[in-house]
């Protein structure tokens, strides 16, 4: 039987793979017939390279190329040696499969067999222990990821609220201060009225006191001093009438006058205050000789 590496590299192989089938026949007699001379040294030749990737500790390296020479030759020996370079590659579930078809196809002696089961035994359980923990690990990564969604649930929650709540009392702000602008501007624009009707009253004590002036000094010349006799009641009236409606226009306007000041002062005083707000204000205006309002804004 032509059996690869018993002729060509016995030391090497026997140094360096002491764990793993030393000897793997290419060509038996069931095969040899069906693999040409040209696979079997393509076989070969990947059986070699192989050989000295496990040598250097190239697992992965190793195991490629004992499958490319499997694919070529079929012989089920090989499958040990892909077993154990994925094992020591930590491919634990492709070496168990390899492991699984080299029982199957393979003819190890009973003893052999017995221990290699009892590996593939061992090796199901490290897969199976490697699995418990890969679920445990992401059912603590999901639990983890959930608390922490369940938090940022509740984070955008809380901020949700404390943002209606926000508005909430924004908006009664704002009500309120729409409300004190309308008292404000009711009482401006009621003391406007009363003021501009005082300024009306104080025009006609300016009318009537011309008139009494101008009444008395026709008096003078009629009946009165300049004309050297005593005025009758009866050309006094006109006079006394001037002299009426002067007073009544004067104690009325001042009145008025100052109640409107006074009520737009109060209105002024409860209108709400902001420094970056356009602002208009009204107040009264009284001198001597003189009554009226003043305006004034910011913008």
């Amino acid at each position: 039987m032509n059996a690869l590496g018993r002729e060509r590299y016995p030391h090497r192989v026997r140094s360096a793979l002491a764990s793993i089938v030393l000897l793997v026949a290419i060509a038996t007699p069931a095969s040899a017939q069906e693999l040409s001379e040209h696979d079997r040294a393509i076989a070969r030749d990947h059986f070699d390279r192989g050989t000295l990737a496990f040598e250097r500790g190239d697992y992965a390296d190793a195991s490629a190329e004992f499958r490319a020479a499997y694919e070529l030759t079929h012989h089920a020996d090989l499958l040990y040696n892909i077993y154990t370079a994925q094992e020591r590659n930590g491919e634990l579930a492709e070496a168990a499969a390899a492991l699984e078809g080299y029982l199957r196809d393979g003819d190890p002696d009973e003893a052999r067999r017995e221990a290699l089961e009892l590996r593939l035994e061992r090796l199901q359980l490290r897969l199976e222990q490697e699995r418990l923990q890969a679920a445990e690990q992401e059912a603590a990564t999901r639990r983890e990821r959930e608390e922490a969604d369940a938090q940022l649930e509740a984070e955008r929650a809380e901020r949700a609220a404390a943002e209606e709540r926000a508005d909430s009392e924004r908006g009664e702000r704002l009500a309120q201060v729409a409300a004190r602008h309308q008292t404000s501007d009711a009482l401006v624009v009621t003391g406007v009225v009363v003021l501009v009707a005082g300024g009306l009253g104080l025009g006609g004590f300016g009318v009537f006191a011309g008139l009494s002036e101008s009444e008395d000094a026709s008096l003078a010349s009629r009946c009165g001093r300049d004309a050297g006799r005593v005025c009758r009641a009866a050309d006094t009236t006109d006079l006394e009438t001037f002299n009426t409606g002067a007073d009544v226009s004067l104690v009325v306007g001042a009145s008025l006058a100052v109640i409107g000041g006074a009520v737009i002062l109060i209105g002024e005083s409860l209108r709400p205050s902001d420094a970056n707000e356009a602002t208009a204000r009204v107040w009264p205006a009284l001198g001597p000789g003189y009554a009226g309002v003043a305006a004034g804004g910011r913008w």
